[in-house]
């Protein structure tokens, strides 16, 4: 993303342009060289404003803003290195994915590629 600042093996590079990107504690407090909760402090380009369908925003705020009330709580954990300012994301922190209402965990994801129909079909699985 920068070719200004070297890259780590197992970490994003660096915060993107735009994104006030912390790792909070339970406390809500920021945390560096430990697990924390990916947070964005300020809006940022990308953000959604709203969820279809959703005419109150009680879903949109219960999903992005009730953990940490006013902050968009993003649902993963990550550590940011202080020693080079990258980030290693740790998976999710609810362990739940929710696309739609509908919730799955990695697990559903493992059990569908142990088939072996996928092992001679594809080499990847992605969820979108």
């Amino acid at each position: 993303q920068n070719p200004n600042v070297p890259v780590y093996r197992g970490e994003i590079q660096a915060r993107n342009l735009g994104m006030a990107v912390e790792s909070w504690n339970e406390k809500g407090q920021p945390v560096e060289g430990e697990s924390g909760e990916l947070v964005c402090t300020r809006p940022f380009p990308s953000m959604p404003t709203c969820f279809w369908n959703d005419a109150d925003g009680s879903k949109y705020n219960r999903a992005y803003f009730n953990r940490f009330p006013g902050v968009w709580h993003h649902g993963d954990y990550c550590t940011i290195n202080p020693r080079t300012g990258g980030i290693v994301m740790q998976g999710r922190s609810d362990g739940t994915l929710n696309p739609n209402g509908v919730r799955f965990g990695s697990s559903d994801i493992y059990n569908i590629g142990e088939f072996p129909i996928f092992y001679r079909t594809t080499e990847k699985l992605s969820a979108d």
